[in-house]
């Protein structure tokens, strides 16, 4: 049931390739910037896979995640301490 206030916002999908295998996204967000996160994805396995010739495509999956993990968290973290600042400045 929709919120009374609120306006429907249309649910987008696009079908992406990532290390060679197809994704469907879908999202909130317009198709292009869904396919630029996904291109964004693409660009961060190739770059650790260049210097890890080695690993397993998992292995690659999961580098990525624990670097963007560890940017989510230290931008949390700034954000916070951006509030806190906004707050002691009031």
């Amino acid at each position: 049931m929709p919120v009374r206030g609120v306006e429907e916002m249309e649910i987008n999908r696009i079908t992406v390739r990532i290390i060679g295998d197809d994704y469907l996204l879908s999202g909130r967000d317009e198709p292009a910037r869904l396919r630029e996160v996904a291109e964004d994805v693409q660009n961060r396995l190739d770059g650790i896979a260049l210097d890890n010739q080695k690993l397993a495509k998992t292995q690659l999956v999961m580098l990525v995640a624990l670097r963007l993990a560890e940017e989510l968290s230290n931008l949390r973290k700034e954000h916070e301490e951006i509030l806190h600042l906004i707050e002691e400045a009031k």
